[in-house]
């Protein structure tokens, strides 16, 4: 029989600890409760956890009960004491008398005796907890031992809380890192899309500073575009010649370049940010698209930090959005300059492939992790306590493969098939891509569907369709008049005798109309009525109507404007 069988008191601390596992209860105050309930076990009057810091080797205080949490308290010292001995060999050890043994310092001046065991994850010490009396004390080894007890527990109960926030974050990250792709596409203007990433990036990754380079077009140098995270950075300038600091690596290796202390580094970037705001560590991510280097994106923290793998895939895939969302508003700008850059700037798809590719790269991992998990076949009786805990890390990995999930499906390309669609959301899409082009006129667009209409849905191609609507609407931009307008519209006709119900679409302007003469040749390829047209628009509308059984013709063309009609076959499933 084991000599702790019969200690009740033990047992009940063991499941008061344990029990937490269960609970819905985040990592700092499970750490807390588990302090009190050690303390209260052996009667000590303070009680601390310490975790290493990775990134400085370092003990440094988590969690503290008692003493340490009393006003004007100092935090525990650590560096010096039985805590940094505990860490350094990984053994526990108990000191009756710190008066008695001048080798170690007392965590503070009220401590007359501690007693410390290691915190373990696998062979390797991630913290320690200690407890601290007043008074002098006579240890045993059966106190050593019970307190190694249940900082073993405890360190279960942890490591399982732990993996849960771990998981939750990374859900939470997922789900951030596809609104922000949805969010940066949606914005068109490059001023726009610039001013918008830095602050994605701070509500993403936990950082105190980002900030954002473009190179240069001679490619020899680099401009700071907008960064954010402190007031002083408000218009606030830099240029910098790429040999002169670590960006000017990261863009010419095409790799992310870590600086883990920048005052100590001769760097010739952002000096006085660096220095006024106490910024520390430094993360520089290439920004490419198609192969090139057409910026940096630059993270600081404003304390020691080593940028974990996973932390570095982020910042990567932020920066590929990065990369697509500024190529896509580079894009659009010259759409308003010109009708044929419009129409290139429609099949920029880069941005959907980009999520997908950013989600099979995390559900490599993911999908060993859940692999593992089950290999390991947790089958505990459901009264075990380690049943529910199972139930919990399952259900969190389903919930992070399920964001995955979302992720690559929001990722795939169109599909080249006809499928039912709904023709007010394709008006609406290709209404958004020409609103710029629209204001150099002053022209107003009115399209104002029935709110309670039912959908009108054909069976067709998305991306074609669009291409129709919007050379339909760019030929109405050309002849309507400065401060000019156009109407579009489009209701269900329904069966009448041999024919089929149809979907029929008008697109109408206020301009001179089309000369009679040239009316019936307006859709023959290579002409055109205007001296900057190129004949090919109205040619490849039609070609696209009748691949999809549809009719297009001038319904009027007046000296007071002219209205176009297309008549498309309804859906006669209605499967939308």
């Amino acid at each position: 029989m084991n000599r702790f069988d019969e200690d009740s008191d033990l047992i009940g601390s063991l499941y008061e600890i344990s029990s937490l596992a269960l609970e819905d209860v985040d990592p700092d105050r499970a750490a807390e409760t588990i302090l009190a309930t050690m303390a209260k076990f052996f009667e000590a009057e303070a009680a601390y956890l310490t975790l290493a810091n990775p990134d400085t080797g370092q003990m440094e205080c988590e969690s503290s009960y008692g003493l340490w949490t009393e006003n004007g308290t100092p935090s525990p010292s650590l560096q010096n004491g039985l805590t940094a001995w505990v860490g350094l060999h990984g053994k526990p050890r108990a000191i009756a008398d710190f008066a008695k043994t001048p080798r170690f310092l007392p965590s503070t001046e009220a401590i007359r005796s501690e007693m410390a065991v290691p915190l373990m994850e696998k062979d390797y010490v991630i913290g320690a907890i200690n407890l601290g009396w007043r008074e002098a004390k006579n240890f045993t080894g059966t106190d050593i031992e019970k307190l190694a007890r249940l900082t073993t527990e405890a360190g279960r109960v942890l490591d399982r809380l732990w993996l849960v926030q771990r998981l939750e974050n990374k859900a939470r990250q997922l789900g951030s890192l596809l609104a922000t792709g949805q969010n940066l596409v949606s914005r068109h203007g490059l001023g726009e899309v610039l001013e918008t990433i830095p602050g994605e990036v701070l509500k993403i990754m936990n950082c105190k500073v980002c900030a954002l380079f473009l190179l240069n077009p001679d490619g020899k140098g680099l401009t700071l575009q907008v960064a954010a995270g402190t007031p002083r950075l408000h218009d606030y300038t830099e240029k910098l010649n790429l040999e002169d600091s670590a960006l000017g690596s990261a863009i010419l290796y095409r790799k992310q370049v870590e600086v883990a202390d920048l005052p100590k580094t001769e760097e010739h970037h952002f000096v006085p940010v660096v220095q006024s705001e106490g910024l520390i560590s430094m993360l520089a991510t290439p920004i490419t698209y198609e192969g090139e280097a057409i910026g940096v994106l630059n993270v600081y923290t404003g304390a020691s930090h080593r940028f974990d793998n996973g932390e570095k895939s982020l910042y990567a895939a932020l920066a590929g959005l990065t990369a697509v969302a500024i190529q896509n508003a580079r894009l659009y700008e010259k759409v308003v300059a010109g009708e044929e850059v419009l129409r290139r700037s429609e099949r920029l798809g880069a941005l959907g492939l980009l999520t997908s590719e950013i989600a099979h790269e995390i559900r490599n991992p993911l999908t060993v992790i859940k692999l593992l998990f089950e290999s390991l076949e947790l089958d505990f009786p459901i009264e075990d306590l380690r049943h529910k805990d199972a139930e919990i890390i399952k259900e969190k990995l389903n919930q992070l493969d399920e964001i995955v999930r979302r992720v690559l499906g929001y990722g795939k390309s169109e599909d080249t098939e006809h499928k039912p669609l709904d023709l007010d959301p394709l008006l609406r899409d290709t209404i958004a891509l020409v609103r710029l082009k629209l204001a150099q006129k002053n022209i107003r667009l009115c399209y104002e569907p029935e709110p309670d209409a039912d959908p009108t849905v054909v069976v067709g191609h998305k991306g074609q369709l669009q291409q129709i609507f919007l050379n339909l609407i760019l030929n109405a931009y050309a002849a309507a008049p400065q401060d000019g307008l156009i109407n579009i519209s489009h209701y269900r006709k329904e069966r009448e005798g041999e024919g089929e119900a149809a979907a029929v679409l008008e697109f109408a302007d206020n301009g001179s109309g089309i000369p009679a003469e040239i009316r019936e040749h307006i859709f023959d390829s290579c002409f055109s009525g205007r001296k900057e047209g190129t004949g090919l628009g109205l040619a490849i509308v039609k070609r696209i109507v009748q691949d999809h059984r549809g009719q297009i013709e001038i319904a009027q063309s007046t000296p007071n404007g002219t209205t176009i009609q297309i008549k498309l076959p309804l859906d006669p499933n209605d499967t939308l």
